[in-house]
């Protein structure tokens, strides 16, 4: 596993021992950004089950202004943490040793609302056998902590199908790569 593009383009990341992390493999992840437009033009990345931090670490490389990220295995947290150490992106990245629900509750209650301070990129992988990718989005939007141009990509076992609207989110694409799925949502007020 590598960071493909960017600032950090060829660094090598470590993976987590075992197989309860099934990180995003560099061909998904590629396609991915490519979808996006390759680099992403500043904005705050919320990297949630972030595993390796691996999504995030490539935003970040890729032009993104600072990442929060979201994970609550303790071993995943160990090679996320030394992910970022070894990339020098501790000041621009907060990780948040806790789950999702939890992680949303407190960013809620801190984070000021300024634009600049909302999520403009969203990242969900959770355990394929978890699901729960609509009530996820639905709670960033409850939570008001997206901000008005936001992009979510959900990643998937590629025989889930995600609705075409959640809350104010609107699928705009869906690609398949082997038993990988991608799903791309835009804010409704995003053109």
């Amino acid at each position: 596993m590598r960071v493909i593009a960017g600032t950090l383009r060829g660094r090598i990341l470590d993976s987590v021992p075992g197989r309860e992390t099934r990180p995003t493999s560099d061909r998904v992840k590629e396609a991915m950004f490519s979808i996006l437009g390759g680099y992403l033009a500043g904005g705050t990345v919320l990297d949630g089950f972030a595993g390796t931090g691996a999504l995030g670490i490539e935003a970040l490389s890729r032009g993104a202004d600072r990442a929060v990220f979201v994970e609550k295995a303790p071993a995943a947290l160990r090679v996320l943490r030394k992910n970022l150490a070894a990339c020098r992106l501790e000041e621009r990245s907060v990780v948040m040793p806790m789950d999702w629900s939890r992680a949303l509750s407190r960013l809620a209650s801190s984070l000021p609302r300024r634009d600049a301070d909302l999520f403009r990129w969203v990242f969900l992988d959770p355990p394929y056998r978890l699901g729960g990718i609509p009530t996820y989005l639905e709670m960033l939007e409850c939570y008001q902590l997206i901000a008005p141009d936001a992009v979510a990509v959900a990643e998937t076992a590629a025989d889930t199908e995600l609705p075409e609207r959640i809350g104010g989110w609107l699928r705009w694409k869906r690609a398949r790569y082997g038993d990988t799925a991608l799903t791309f949502y835009r804010k409704e007020s995003f053109q």
